[in-house]
């Protein structure tokens, strides 16, 4: 079966909320099945959404599934039923050069959010992705953090670990329906692409970013290492970001742990 590949994992790694990230990648996937349909091309093609997932377990788990509903929504709204294959990544958004082996914590909790809410395949960057070359070390840890939580923490046992949580239903509810709000602003708009050129999207991103940015400087949420008890003598160069260069990058993907 022929993919519909949608990298909506650049939301997450700019600083977006969950649901103007949701919102983001629902018209992401609108502009490929609006073309696709309009060539009869939309028939027999599964969509393959690539996400980030963070740090806030509860609000990550209930992502994947909300956008599980809101694809199944954009689907019958063309009258069609395709698969939807989810693949998560741990973000590199939260992740820092100072005390690098908390890196492995966030991802490993990210990890579990991924599993839980329900992503068809995962993979997990190396803790020293930012800082240090690939190397066999940390490639290592990255696959042996997947092996713990399948032959240790069996997450692989149940289907839907998830179903019957009124807390997380509630949420999964909660964050599609405002998603698919703002996914309607959106396509008011003129969609997703029209609103990458305007830079309405953008800088929909960089205020969520903002935001979070400001939540750290005020320690209204926490990085161990790195806003809290930091190791001040430690010091690492984080390796450049050439995308950042590029002048035909839209949405740049940011480090949290450069601005605090």
């Amino acid at each position: 079966m022929v993919h519909i590949p949608v990298n909506a994992s650049l939301y997450q790694e700019a600083g977006s909320t969950q649901v103007n990230e949701l919102a983001f990648t629902l018209a992401h996937c609108n502009d490929y099945f609006n073309f696709l349909n309009d060539s009869n091309s939309l028939n027999n093609k599964a969509v393959h959404v690539t996400v980030s997932v963070g740090g806030d377990l509860f609000t990550e788990i209930a992502k994947l599934r909300a956008l599980r509903k809101l694809i199944d929504l954009l689907h019958n709204a063309y009258g069609r039923k395709n698969e939807l294959y989810i693949h998560a990544q741990t973000t590199m958004l939260n992740k820092s050069e100072k005390d690098a082996y908390t890196n492995l914590l966030r991802s490993t909790t990210e990890a579990m959010s991924a599993i839980i809410g329900g992503t068809n395949s995962l993979s997990i960057p190396g803790y020293d992705q930012l800082f240090n070359q690939a190397n066999e070390f940390s490639s290592r840890m990255a696959i042996n953090q997947q092996h713990i939580l399948k032959d240790e923490s069996y997450l692989n046992k149940v289907a839907d670990m998830a179903a019957g949580s009124y807390y997380i239903e509630q949420l999964t509810d909660q964050l599609a329906q405002n998603a698919w709000e703002k996914f309607k602003t959106i396509e008011a708009k003129g969609g997703f692409m029209a609103c990458i050129k305007t830079k309405y999207i953008q800088e929909m991103i960089n205020t969520d970013f903002n935001a979070l940015k400001e939540n750290y400087k005020q320690n209204k949420s926490v990085l161990i290492g790195v806003n809290k008890y930091p190791n001040t003598t430690e010091r690492k160069e984080i390796l450049k970001d050439k995308s950042a260069n590029d002048k035909g990058v839209r949405i740049t993907p940011k480090k949290l742990t450069e601005f605090l």
